[in-house]
């Protein structure tokens, strides 16, 4: 069963008790300590703990429209802040948080960490190379970096592009046995030319797939070692339902960037 460091969010062992990552000691193991729910699966965790080790899922994440309309709180029930507690003072300047503006989320952010509290703002252009990602720019995306590996690509460029690649290669293939049909030969020679024809068309889009496939694995800071798979008809659908996960931001040395990248993961090792 996999596990996560409690701190920096790494793959764990189930009996490794320290992060060879950051060095901390998991608290899982003890069995004193003060525990809260994980946002995402509900078990008891540690209470400081940066992500959670069962699920990994990033504990400082907020989901306004979930997390807050949970809470009994409401800013009509407290008139006067003096007693407000802590936990409902940081809520209400949330609340009152413009996300729009830079300035309004920097200033939300700095009372977050003056309070212990580790936030961390994730920008659309973190996601996806494109900002809004569709099916021309994605498409073009693939092509343009179909021999680069040493990139990340986001989840929505990703499986846009694949439509872009599946529409071209149908369209392709229609305009090429419309003008073979139409040189009246036998079937047999008609299927040996089209054959013939849109074979270098599918070798550029299958390297175009493979590439863009082992940029998304990054994306997931997942090994390229698993396009092993590819080479396996049966496992290449089940690397398409991999490549269905989001993307993990923390720890992972990959960028947008190839220049970026051997700085990256410098820091992270």
């Amino acid at each position: 069963m996999t596990y996560y460091c409690e701190k920096c969010g790494h793959k764990m062992d189930e009996n490794e008790q320290v992060c060879a990552f950051c060095g901390a000691k998991q608290m899982r193991f003890s069995t004193d300590y003060e525990t809260k729910k994980c946002k995402k699966c509900g078990k008891d965790i540690y209470v400081n703990a940066n992500f959670c080790p069962y699920c990994g899922t990033d504990q400082a994440i907020l989901d306004l429209h979930k997390d807050l309309q949970a809470d009994d709180w409401k800013e009509s029930d407290h008139d006067n802040q003096k007693n407000l507690t802590k936990q409902q003072r940081l809520e209400q300047s949330l609340l009152n948080t413009d996300l729009n503006d830079e300035d309004s989320l920097n200033q939300f952010v700095k009372q977050m960490n003056d309070a212990g509290i580790k936030v961390r703002v994730i920008k659309p252009e973190e996601k996806n190379e494109t900002v809004h990602p569709g099916l021309i720019k994605s498409t073009k995306l693939i092509f343009k970096d179909m021999f680069k590996i040493n990139k990340r690509m986001g989840v929505n460029d990703f499986w846009w592009g694949i439509a872009g690649i599946m529409l071209l290669t149908v369209l392709i293939a229609s305009v090429i046995a419309s003008a073979v049909m139409m040189m009246h030969f036998k079937p047999a020679k008609m299927l040996r030319i089209c054959i013939t024809i849109m074979a270098p068309f599918g070798l550029f889009f299958q390297i175009a797939m493979f590439t863009a496939t082992w940029r998304r694995l990054h994306d997931m800071n997942m090994s390229g070692a698993l396009m092993l798979l590819w080479l396996f008809p049966f496992f290449r659908l089940l690397l398409g339902f991999i490549c269905m996960m989001g993307p993990r931001l923390d720890n992972n040395p990959y960028t947008f960037k190839v220049e970026d990248y051997q700085k990256n993961r410098n820091k992270f090792n």
